[in-house]
């Protein structure tokens, strides 16, 4: 393991995630099926404490969304900018409710704090969540890309160590869990173990993509 890395991680992986650790740690093999991302690799992303950081005046904010209707995945928002070419997360929430109109409200109030007006998100439930979060003052962005997508764009701005973590337990599980599958088509796809959720996780790499289709189009 990485000298840099914290002396319980293995620890701390064992216990959080066993699947991962013994995929990862123990070399145990499971067919047609590998892991994403480098476990070392995201651990180096992580900035140890920090839970969440205070919106600064002159700053640009970016946020992605992961709707739900309040089953068993989570409503998940990520808040964050650029610095250079780095990635921060500022912000990570994830809401488990029953009611989805309330938790847009809750959103919008938080994207109102970090002085954003316009959210990027998938294509759940069509022209619902526009809607909903229209009427909280909030654009609502398609993405064009999906999950799978979205977590390949990942893959180089984590390895770079371009990105800057928030030290939360389940997003660095979901994140660990992640899957590449070699569809039958030939094309990779990347997703969740089954069983497993990944709406934090789908966020971050959202949110990686907002901030770099910022930074191609400065640069272009």
């Amino acid at each position: 393991m990485h000298p840099s890395l914290p002396a319980d991680y293995i620890a701390r992986m064992e216990a959080d995630d066993p699947e991962a650790y013994r995929s990862e740690v123990l070399g145990e093999f499971r067919s047609g099926i590998s892991t994403f991302l480098d476990p070392e690799a995201v651990a180096a992303c992580i900035v140890e404490g920090r839970r969440e950081q205070a919106p600064v005046a002159g700053i640009r904010y970016f946020a992605f969304c992961d709707p739900s209707g309040g089953g068993k995945d989570a409503f998940a928002l990520c808040i964050g900018h650029r610095d250079g070419e780095r990635v921060i997360v500022d912000c990570l929430r994830a809401w488990h409710s029953p009611n989805p109109e309330g938790t847009v409200v809750e959103a919008a109030a938080m994207l109102r704090i970090y002085r954003v007006s316009s959210i990027t998100g998938d294509r759940y439930s069509g022209q619902w969540v526009r809607e909903a979060f229209r009427r909280q003052g909030i654009g609502y962005q398609v993405s064009a890309l999906d999950r799978s997508a979205l977590y390949l764009e990942l893959l180089p701005t984590a390895n770079s160590r371009a990105i800057e973590l928030l030290d939360d337990a389940k997003l660095l599980r979901e994140l660990r869990g992640l899957e590449r599958r070699r569809g039958s088509s030939g094309r990779d796809r990347v997703d969740h173990r089954p069983g497993e959720h990944d709406d934090r996780a789908n966020v971050v790499a959202g949110l990686v993509v907002e901030c770099r289709r910022v930074v191609w189009r400065v640069a272009g």
